[in-house]
């Protein structure tokens, strides 16, 4: 149980569902809990009031120990300027902004606020996220293990130097959304096939599930798991065949590489300003 009182600054789809897992978990007292957001005041009160906590304003920053940062990145700027009578020495900054080096904040913050930055990602809101963090200076191993706590109940949750959140932002952050993507696909293939919209959906989405559920239950690799279920001149094989006569794993290679590279531009981006 953490017994220090969190506020969110922000109420956008992340944060919303990171307050929401730890409401529901149970890891903090609701009354240690408060949503903050004078940008949105009436997406902030809505969110405070879903989850039975409290809004409070700007200035009852200076309450919290731990501060969630849960705002849109190309609003840092302003954010933190009218933020910035509320953080002091000894609290801990979590943001969850993508793009956004641990330095642009140590420049910023007052000295002795510890920053962890995380990439989180949208399963999180299901209990079933994948989520990597990085300590900036000032954070300890007890700012490391109330960060895990706080995310725990949410999914996966790994350390990570700064340097690889590049990649993670590539793999989990946006993996979501390459695989509605390939759903996408797989459900337009089945219908073009002769299969409803409908049935072919609720077959898709349950493959994806199942095959997860599978996977994550047993010691196999991946690609040991594909092997295991291709069989020669069957139709698997056929399919995968086919998929990689188009190409198939190079664009997923290319689509990571890009959505990293991205990552790495936003990130001098912040601290070129």
């Amino acid at each position: 149980m953490i017994n220090q009182k969190i506020a969110f600054l922000g109420s956008g789809h992340m944060a919303g569902a990171i307050l929401r897992g730890i409401v529901g978990s149970g890891v903090c007292l609701k009354e240690n809990l408060f949503v903050i957001n004078p940008i949105d005041v009436t997406g902030g009160k809505t969110l405070a009031e879903e989850c039975g906590i409290a809004f409070k304003e700007a200035t009852d920053l200076k309450e919290a120990e731990i501060v969630i940062l849960g705002f849109k990145p190309q609003n840092l700027s302003d954010a933190l300027k009218l933020y910035q009578d509320g953080f002091h020495a000894g609290q801990t900054v979590i943001s969850i902004l993508a793009g956004v080096p641990l330095a642009v904040f140590e420049a910023i913050l007052p000295v002795g606020v510890a920053v962890i930055r995380t990439m989180p990602n949208l399963p999180l809101a299901v209990g079933k996220g994948a989520v990597a963090y990085c300590r900036g200076k000032h954070a300890n191993d007890q700012t490391a293990a109330i960060t895990e706590e706080i995310f725990a109940p949410l999914g996966v949750i790994k350390q990570v130097n700064e340097e690889d959140l590049d990649a993670v932002t590539a793999l989990s952050g946006s993996g979501p959304a390459y695989i509605y993507y390939l759903l996408e696909a797989m459900v337009e293939g089945a219908c073009r096939e002769g299969l409803d919209e409908a049935t072919a959906l609720a077959l898709a989405k349950q493959t994806l599930l199942g095959s997860a559920v599978l996977l994550s239950q047993c010691d196999e690799t991946p690609g040991a798991m594909r092997k295991k279920i291709t069989s020669a001149k069957g139709t698997t094989e056929a399919g995968l065949k086919a998929m990689t006569q188009n190409h198939f794993y190079e664009a997923m290679l290319a689509g990571i590489k890009a959505a990293s590279d991205r990552s790495k531009e936003m990130g001098k981006s912040f601290l070129l300003k």
